[in-house]
This record gives structure tokens, sequence and C-alpha cells, in this order.
């Protein structure tokens, strides 16, 4: 009741102020999209919107309780994507929720999401990782770049890699001929 009643005093304020009607217009929409994603303002309350943020979705929030870690990539990811899923934000790192054009109304509502998730996948990583993915800009380039350097596709080949790289030696070959050997592995 008490948002119907600021959205019908709303325009008697911005017509004291003698604002334009394009100024206007503008500043409405701007109100509209405000109070809809606080008060489900014209049915965007839905919780299938993707933009809806609740009260405790903060920057700050952990999702998971294991942070992502050298050897257990796997089993992050499917915590993470069942956390992102169950908020509702996969979109924002799988590519499916596009970033709209910068003069969209809807863009700074798309920045401050991604940033919201992107700030999430940050905090479920141990500060080592942290350090080599800050510098990506968006929530999906975190996941990309996670993905390519944990993603382990072929496990036989990787098993092959890894032994024989055990059982290098040395043994009568100089360094440059061992460094060879080993950059060929």
């Amino acid at each position: 009741m008490q948002i119907l009643l600021a959205a019908q005093s709303f325009p008697l304020i911005w017509y004291q102020k003698k604002y334009t009607p394009s100024t206007f217009s503008d500043f409405l929409l701007a109100f509209l999209l405000f109070f809809s994603s606080l008060s489900g303002f014209m049915g965007a309350m839905d919780d299938s919107n993707p933009f809806l943020i609740q009260t405790n979705d903060n920057p700050s929030l952990s999702l998971i309780t294991h942070p992502l870690s050298d050897e257990n990539y796997n089993s992050w990811k499917k915590a993470i994507k069942m956390a992102l899923l169950g908020k509702n934000k996969f979109g924002f790192v799988d590519g499916s929720i596009l970033e709209p054009p910068l003069e969209h109304f809807s863009h700074a509502l798309w920045q401050r999401n991604d940033s919201i998730v992107a700030s999430w996948l940050l905090n479920s990583l141990t500060k080592e990782i942290q350090v080599s993915i800050i510098h990506c800009c968006t929530a999906q380039a975190i996941w990309n770049d996670l993905n390519e350097r944990f993603e382990q596709k072929n496990g036989p080949l990787i098993f092959q890699l890894k032994h024989e790289l055990a059982n290098l030696q040395q043994g009568s070959m100089s360094v440059s001929s061992y460094y060879s050997k080993l950059r060929s592995i």
C-alpha cells in the first residue's frame, strides 16, 4: 500500500520540481524499474527473474564451504553450479544472460548482478587462485578461465605425462639436453 501511494504521489513531486516531459518519462521508467526490483511492482518480483537480488545476496557471501584448490575442481564446480542455479544466477557464468549495450536501461542492473556473481566466485577460491583470477572483468571470464585451467578432458594422457615426468632422469644427458627433454613432455 505504501509503495502504491509513493507511486501515485511521485508524478506530483516530479511536476513540482519543474522537470521537462522527456526527462520525466526517463525518470519514471527508472523509478518503475527501481521499485520493481524492490517490491514486486508490475510483476518483477518473480523468482525466475535473474536480475532479482535478495536482501542476503551481498558480495561478501560465501556460497560453498570448500574453496577451490588444485585438487578439487570437479566437486567445486558441481557445488558452485548448484548454488548459482539455486540463486538463478548461473546464466551470468555460462553466458546465457548476455550483457546489454552500455546505453541500455538494464545495463547497470546487469553489471550489478554480474559483479555480485563474480565476487561469489572469488570468495569460493583459495587466496593463491584468487590472485591469478583478479584480472578477469566478468563472472563469465572468471568461469572460463577456471574451466580452461582445471578441466581435465583427457585423463589417460594426463596420467601418461605425469608418469613420464616422474620417471625422467638426467643420467648422462647434458643439462641442455635434459631441459629440452623435460620441455618436450
